[in-house]
């Protein structure tokens, strides 16, 4: 028996407008394995590694360098970021087609000296833990599984007001919500979370406890099970009808 999953209600929209059919779908949020990232610890050794000033403020993206993550768009606040917080570096996780396209770009802008490009790490939720902002500049997303990574971390999170994200992001509550492909209003609320320290700390505690509420992994393989226990009951009544 088919049944389809959307990871947000913007997934489950799109399905319904490019696969209408008798086809169920369910919604079911990507969970979080809290166990594992309420004991991760920062990575202490991040700022050493890139040759970051101890005093460095760090705000950071992870993910695949790919045109739909809006890279191009973080790199382009970032002058704007470093007129008025002149500590600020930006770490860029993650390879991808794009890296090439990406390093050109931030040298034309005069920051390559104030951004990183790590390229893959195996231990990115201690690096996320590491970063005083998590940003995903995203143009599309289903749901925006990092965010939720940084936010079960308690880092405060930016990101674009696409996709599934809005569903996570309650505006100045557990997160600051931005529009895709805007320069300025990015740069806005970076330099807002990385001279608030107090307001960031707000949207840390916030987004941390909605992950514990509502996307942790339990959760999700428990709503997994639910399809799979309801379609065991489906076959069953359809045998015993059938021997009838």
């Amino acid at each position: 028996m088919a049944h389809l999953v959307a990871v947000s209600r913007a997934m489950e929209r799109k399905i319904a407008e490019e696969r209408p059919s008798d086809v169920p779908v369910s919604l079911i949020y990507n969970g979080v394995d809290l166990v594992r990232y309420d004991h991760t610890d920062p990575c202490c050794t991040l700022r050493e590694e890139y040759g970051m000033p101890a005093e460095a403020q760090v705000a950071g993206v992870v993910a695949r360098l790919e045109p739909e993550k809006g890279h191009a768009t973080l790199l382009d606040a970032w002058p704007r970021v470093l007129r008025r917080v002149p500590s600020a570096w930006l770490l860029v996780v993650g390879e991808g087609s794009r890296r090439a396209d990406l390093e050109a770009q931030a040298a034309a802008l005069g920051i390559m000296e104030r951004v990183v490009f790590t390229g893959r790490r195996d231990d990115v939720p201690a690096v996320t833990a590491a970063l005083d902002v998590a940003v995903l500049p995203s143009y599309r997303e289903a749901q925006g599984l990092t965010i939720l990574e940084a936010m079960a971390l308690s880092r405060p999170v930016i990101a674009s007001a696409v996709g599934g994200i809005p569903e996570m992001i309650e505006d100045g509550r557990t997160g600051l919500l931005v529009p895709p492909h805007d320069p300025d209003a990015l740069a806005a609320a970076i330099i807002r979370l990385l001279t608030d320290h107090a307001y960031a700390d707000m949207l840390a505690r916030g987004g941390h406890d909605l992950v514990h509420d509502r996307f942790c992994v339990e959760l999700m393989v428990y709503a997994i099970e639910e399809i799979y226990d309801e379609g065991a009951r489906a076959v069953r009544f359809v045998e015993v009808a059938a021997a009838v």
